[in-house]
């Protein structure tokens, strides 16, 4: 297989990094995942992609696993971790975000890789009174940490020298995120669940993963793109349509009460509102969401999840 044909990607054992790697796979990409314990090496195995240990902070360790790969496109999907649904704390801290891309963008360099993809997020663009934004739009000058790292890996990629393009997605969700059967749960448990009328960017992982591989195939450089669903939405409308597709009491005066005793676990995340805009995605990458909005999502997930308890 050709040095074009293999991928090197962090995170490979996220929930978008399995739906990355299976479409690669189908592709005919050859695609090594970085993990970081045998768990995540057997997750991978399961879907025929192969797991390279590496700390991901350490650019000497990943530039060996590049060179070993041969692969010539890297893909960064390990900021994407921070990006889950804001119902719980962010699983990336914001120092993780900026040291893992730095030392990713220095072993690339090293290993003479051709192209660089990094996985962003939309909540760059702030709070715009749900206002649309596109590639175009400022970025919010906000200081919410998360935030801020992922503007400063954005700079970092930018400056780099590497060929690049960007990747912001909408917050990501699938039958096998944490950040959603943590939703769950607590929904069923009647848990206090923080919400807000703020409009956001939705996009399912196997919408993601099919985004990357069209970046892989037209590697357009130095290009931006907002990777989201058609429908922006609040993350009230989300967790409205969650418990009516299960036929659960949404979250009322319980959940209300117990708000006053709880944190909000993304004060600043759930005060944002914007609309991001897809056109770019779809004119450039020839790329579009096969989930239009999150009911459709969602109504896959739980199907997924039915089906995940029959096997059982």
């Amino acid at each position: 297989m050709s040095e074009e044909k293999t991928i090197f990607l962090t995170s490979g054992a996220s929930d978008v990094g399995v739906a990355t790697i299976k479409k690669l796979v189908n592709a005919g990409y050859k695609t090594y995942g970085v993990v970081y314990n045998r768990d995540e090496a057997e997750i991978i195995r399961a879907v025929n992609g192969i797991p390279v240990f590496s700390l991901p902070n350490h650019a000497g360790e990943l530039r060996a696993m590049i060179a070993m790969s041969k692969a010539k496109v890297v893909v960064h999907l390990a900021p994407l971790a921070a990006n889950h649904p804001p119902f719980s704390p962010p699983s990336y801290t914001p120092d993780q975000i900026t040291q893992e891309t730095v030392a990713l963008l220095e072993a690339a360099k090293a290993a003479d890789v051709n192209f660089f993809i990094h996985g962003s997020y939309t909540l760059l663009y702030g709070h715009t009174n749900g206002e649309t934004v596109d590639e175009s739009s400022p970025l919010t000058k906000a200081s919410d940490p998360l935030v801020a790292a992922g503007i400063l890996a954005e700079k970092a990629v930018i400056k780099s020298e590497l060929p690049y393009c960007i990747l912001r997605t909408g917050y990501i969700y699938s039958p096998n995120s944490e950040a959603i059967h943590k939703l769950d749960r607590a929904l069923k448990s009647s848990s206090a669940v923080f919400t807000s009328e703020g409009y956001a960017g939705w996009v399912y992982a196997d919408d993601v993963a099919n985004a990357v591989l069209k970046a892989i195939e037209k590697q357009p450089e130095g290009e931006i793109f907002n990777i989201v669903d058609d429908t922006p939405a609040t993350t009230a409308e989300f967790v409205q349509y969650l418990c009516e597709a299960q036929g659960i009491e949404p979250p009322g005066a319980v959940s209300s009460i117990l708000k006053m005793f709880s944190r909000n676990p993304n004060p600043t995340l759930l005060g944002f509102s914007a609309k991001p805009s897809n056109n770019k995605a779809k004119a450039y990458l020839e790329w579009s969401p096969r989930f239009k909005d999150y009911r459709q999502g969602i109504d896959d997930l739980l199907l997924e999840w039915r089906a995940q308890i029959n096997v059982n």
